[in-house]
C-alpha cells in the first residue's frame, strides 16, 4: 500500500527533474517533460483507483480529488502550427504545473491517511471538503486561464505572431487592451446617459464630460483619455509591432486607464 503513494512521489521528483533539465536546455517545453507529466498522472490515477477499491466508502470523494487535481493541467496547450510546436514556455508551464503538483501531493497525503490512519482517528470527508474550499480561489484562477480563453490563449496568439515575424509581447497586449477600453467605456457611459455616440471621439468625450457635470455634478478628466487616444493608441494600433512598450510603460497605461474607468463610472 505504502509503495503505491511512494511511487507517485517518485514520479513527481522525476517530473521536476525533467522541468529543470528542460529549463537549462531551452525556454520551450520539450516533449520529454510532457511525457514525464503523463507518467506522473498515470501513476496518480492508478493509486487513486486502488484506493477506491480498498476504501469504497470514500470512492466518490477520491474520484472528485482525482478530477480536481487533473483540472490544473487542462489549460496546458499542446497544439502544433504548420509543423512547429506551439508548446508553452517552460516558465509558464511550470507555473501552472506547480499548482497541479501541489494538489496531487495533497491528494496523495489523503490516500496515505486512508491507508494508515493515526491510531484512534479516521479520515473524515470533512477533510476533503476543507481542502476543496481552500482550492476554490486557485480553481477560479485556472477556470479564468483555461475555460474563458484567457491567458494561455493569449500566450499562444503571441507565439503564433512571433512565429510569423510580428514581434509583440505581453506588454503590448496589456497596453492595447487598456487603451482601447477608453473608447468602449466612453461609449457605454454615453449610452447610460441616453446620449448618441456617433461622432469623433474627442467630441464624444467633451459632450460626455459636459453631461456628467450637468447631471451628476462631478468633473471627469477628459484631457487624459483624449491624449491617450490620439497618442499612445495611435502608436499601438497603427505603428503596431514597431512600438514596444516596456513592462513599466504597460503597467502605467493600465493603472491610468483603470483609474479613468473608476472615475467615469463612479466606482471606488
Amino acid at each position: 500500500m505504502e509503495m503505491s503513494t511512494t511511487s507517485v512521489r517518485i514520479r513527481i521528483e522525476q517530473f521536476k527533474q525533467a522541468m529543470n533539465k528542460n529549463a537549462d536546455e531551452d525556454t520551450v517545453v520539450k516533449y520529454y517533460t510532457v511525457h514525464a507529466l503523463e507518467e506522473l498522472l498515470e501513476e496518480f490515477g492508478s493509486v487513486l483507483g486502488r484506493a477506491k477499491v480498498d476504501h469504497p466508502m470514500y470512492s466518490d470523494v477520491l474520484s472528485k480529488i482525482d478530477e480536481d487535481a487533473r483540472s490544473y493541467f487542462q489549460s496546458i496547450p499542446k497544439e502544433e502550427f504548420a509543423g512547429v510546436s506551439m508548446m508553452p514556455q517552460i516558465q509558464d508551464y511550470a507555473q501552472v504545473c506547480s499548482l497541479g503538483i501541489q494538489k496531487v501531493l495533497e491528494a496523495t497525503a489523503i490516500v496515505e491517511r486512508l491507508d494508515n490512519p493515526p491510531e484512534g482517528t479516521t479520515v473524515s470527508k470533512k477533510e476533503y471538503e476543507k481542502l476543496a474550499r481552500e482550492n476554490e480561489t486557485q480553481k477560479q484562477v485556472i477556470k479564468i486561464l483555461s475555460e474563458s480563453r484567457g491567458y494561455p490563449d493569449i500566450l499562444e496568439l503571441l507565439r503564433l505572431s512571433q512565429f510569423c515575424g510580428i514581434q509583440i509581447d505581453e506588454n503590448w497586449v496589456l497596453a492595447v487592451c487598456a487603451v482601447n477600453l477608453i473608447e468602449a467605456a466612453v461609449n457605454k457611459k454615453l449610452e447610460d446617459l441616453k446620449q448618441k455616440a456617433d461622432d469623433e471621439f474627442a467630441k464624444r468625450l467633451r459632450r460626455l464630460a459636459s453631461v456628467i457635470k450637468e447631471r451628476e455634478d462631478r468633473d471627469i478628466q477628459q484631457m487624459l483619455p483624449e491624449t491617450f487616444y490620439q497618442g499612445i493608441r495611435s502608436k499601438l494600433d497603427h505603428a503596431s509591432h514597431k512600438y514596444h512598450p516596456t513592462k513599466a510603460e504597460a503597467e502605467s497605461i493600465y493603472k491610468i486607464v483603470a483609474s479613468f474607468l473608476k472615475e467615469l463610472f463612479g466606482k471606488v
